[in-house]
């Protein structure tokens, strides 16, 4: 099982989601097709907050995440060990 952490930059107010027991991590720099995906997943996202997604996480159900620029977020295991540091 993989969870989501969240780290606030300015508050460093922390905010856990659980991803399931796989994800998808898609990074705005490697994305080949980012604006089409920026389009579809954060259509509902002003254009600010889309400017501020670094990337997008999908839990195992594919519901999408965006991830922002203003916090750091880990992927960690049920063991509470980081697996990953997203950035």
């Amino acid at each position: 099982m993989f969870y989501l952490r969240r780290v606030e930059k300015a508050s460093h107010q922390e905010a856990n989601s659980t991803l399931g027991k796989t994800y998808i991590f898609e990074h705005r720099g490697t994305c080949q097709d980012w604006e089409i995906r920026k389009e579809n997943v954060l259509d509902w996202m002003s254009e600010d907050a889309k400017e501020r997604t670094f990337a997008i996480i999908y839990d195992s159900l594919g519901v999408p995440t965006p991830l922002f620029k203003d916090a750091t977020y880990y992927v960690m295991t049920e063991n509470g060990k980081t697996y990953a540091k997203l950035q």
